[in-house]
């Protein structure tokens, strides 16, 4: 007879990190979403003094938010791909796959958004230099690219947990070779 309580937290602790990990690539998804298609079309029709606000006001708010997720995101990733090492090797190039995907919107944050978004902290309200046009619009082109990856990776990421427990449940075809 085997002891079910410990056979169920071998199973929980195997699954926990997944489930962490879809989470966080999810809520980053969803935000980058929510930014790209709510938030840019407004922030794109203000004037300097108001867009500035803004911007100040979100940003700290945005910042507590997503370094966490990012930091989150990339520990259960490495996890998943270190630790929990799946049997199926195409569960294992997916996985890798989302996370380079996250990566890609990890560096277009760190690298691209917040250099610009600190530009836009320091900046007087009333009169921001000339350039300041050009540097919304190219904040708002790094939106699009952390957009399209933050997408990507949810879909990558959610792929093998998808096929894999249909595969368990026999739903899926196994390819014969």
């Amino acid at each position: 007879m085997t002891n079910n309580a410990l056979f169920e937290l071998r199973i929980a602790r195997r699954k926990f990190p997944t489930l962490l990990n879809v989470t966080v690539v999810g809520l980053l998804a969803g935000l980058s979403f929510c930014v790209q298609f709510g938030l840019l079309p407004l922030l794109n029709r203000m004037d300097a003094a108001t867009y500035l606000a803004v911007m100040r006001g979100i940003y700290p708010t945005f910042a507590m938010a997503v370094k966490p997720l990012i930091a989150m995101g990339t520990v259960t990733f490495l996890v998943r791909l270190i630790w929990l090492r799946s049997g199926c090797t195409r569960a294992q190039y997916w996985i890798l796959l989302s996370f380079v995907f996250f990566l890609a919107g990890a560096l277009i944050t760190f690298l691209g958004h917040f250099p610009i978004n600190r530009q836009f902290m320091a900046w007087p309200t009333q009169n921001p230099p000339a350039e300041w046009e050009g540097l919304r619009a190219k904040w708002g082109q790094l939106n699009f690219w952390r957009f399209a990856v933050a997408q990507l990776c949810f879909i990558t990421v959610l792929i093998p947990v998808i096929f894999g427990k249909q595969r368990a449940q026999g739903t899926v075809p196994t390819p014969t070779n």
